[in-house]
């Protein structure tokens, strides 16, 4: 069958139809086959006989880690780099990240764990750096790393949510008056026992 189809190759459905067998004996045969070498997977539910130049399938999860051994990337890079599509390259690296195999090192740049430290949003830096005491914003910016408008606009998320207070106000000179943004007192304690 794979002789007389087109480019050599053909999908599952194909095969079976013409070998008068069921989809799913023709499926567990060309995986048997494909182990063997005897033919190979060229993509999903694709298969051709080996022959020079025929390039085996590779998961969009197997090819990113391929690609991000030299170095982290974009998905627009990985995309380019694998010949995979945008959707697929989104989902394996959703799966990826959430079986911690790749980090994200910012927002769309992703690496291989202890190539570089990990993208921590703002939110969940303020709220590390909360635990040690009340911060002023200029004392956040310095502790997460972040800048100004990140910290006020998690700031303002984390205090209509009940999960950040306003401590105190200081009075740094001309300028006014300046908060200090702390965790609730219960928070603290739930969150080390947690």
């Amino acid at each position: 069958m794979l002789r007389g189809a087109p480019r050599n190759r053909a999908t599952v459905s194909d095969i079976a139809a013409v070998a008068g067998i069921k989809l799913r004996t023709c499926q567990d045969l060309l995986v048997s086959m494909n182990a063997s070498k005897d033919i190979v997977r060229v993509a999903n539910g694709e298969y051709a006989l080996p022959a020079e130049g025929i390039v085996g399938y590779v998961p969009p999860s197997i090819a990113i880690i391929n690609v991000l051994t030299d170095g982290p990337a974009t998905p627009a890079e990985l995309c380019a780099r694998t010949c995979k599509s945008k959707s697929q390259i989104a989902g394996a690296l959703n799966w990826l990240w959430k079986h911690s195999k790749i980090v994200r090192i910012r927002p769309n740049l992703w690496g291989l764990p202890g190539t570089a430290p990990p993208y921590i949003i703002a939110r969940d830096a303020i709220i590390e750096a909360l635990r040690s005491g009340s911060k002023t914003v200029p004392e956040l910016v310095t502790a997460t790393g972040k800048n100004r408008g990140a910290i006020w606009q998690a700031l303002r998320r984390l205090k209509a949510e009940d999960l950040l207070i306003e401590a105190y106000l200081i009075h740094p000179g001309r300028r006014g008056y300046q908060a200090a943004f702390a965790l609730p007192p219960e928070r603290k304690t739930l969150r080390r026992a947690a």
